[in-house]
């Protein structure tokens, strides 16, 4: 049997814990509930942040998806507007022009788990996560993946620390992420 410790959106690659008994489970998920817990994401974003790091912090709102599709999609709101906090760190780690236009690649690191949180404040922020299909750029990602041939959400859950249990999970960082930003890229050490 195994207990699942955290979720990431089903198009992100990465991390995804899970321990073996109950016990460890209780520990885990006391983890995350008393925030003892440090997530290191990378992304490739289109344009590049401005200024190149910081903190973003934001409201975060669910609103119905339209068109008749079910499910919900979510947005900003303003600093005083009703929903959850969302606060990342960000940084910059590289830009690089290609495929037309300039692509960047950031350390992202959740200091909140809201639903689609990095994916939507990257959007908000105007740096989209290229093949993002709710929240990003649409014409570039069609163009990108007809040019690229590269067709995923370039978003990676690499590094979770539950520091409490003295505890540390790494993914690599996928070769598609240098492929399709043109330079060599690694996920830092840590």
């Amino acid at each position: 049997e195994l207990f699942l410790l955290n979720r990431i959106d089903s198009p992100t690659s990465g991390l995804v814990l899970a321990a073996l008994d109950e016990e460890t489970a209780a520990q885990g998920r006391q983890a995350f509930a008393n925030g003892e817990v440090d997530k290191t994401y990378y992304a490739l974003v289109l344009g590049r942040p401005r200024p190149p790091s910081g903190v973003w912090a934001d409201r975060l709102m669910r609103q119905p998806a339209g068109r008749g599709g079910g499910g919900v999609r979510m947005m900003l709101g303003g600093p005083n507007a009703p929903g959850a906090l969302a606060k990342t760190n960000y940084t910059c780690l590289g830009s690089n022009p290609n495929a037309g236009a300039m692509l960047s690649f950031l350390r992202l690191e959740p200091v909140t788990g809201r639903t689609h949180q990095l994916r939507v404040q990257c959007g908000a922020h105007r740096s989209p996560i290229v093949g993002d299909a709710t929240y990003g750029d649409f014409p570039f990602n069609h163009e990108f993946g007809r040019r690229t041939g590269h067709k995923r959400l370039f978003l990676h859950a690499a590094r979770i620390r539950l520091r409490g249990l003295n505890f540390t999970a790494e993914s690599p960082l996928p070769r598609e992420f240098s492929a399709a930003f043109g330079k060599e890229l690694a996920a830092e050490k840590s």
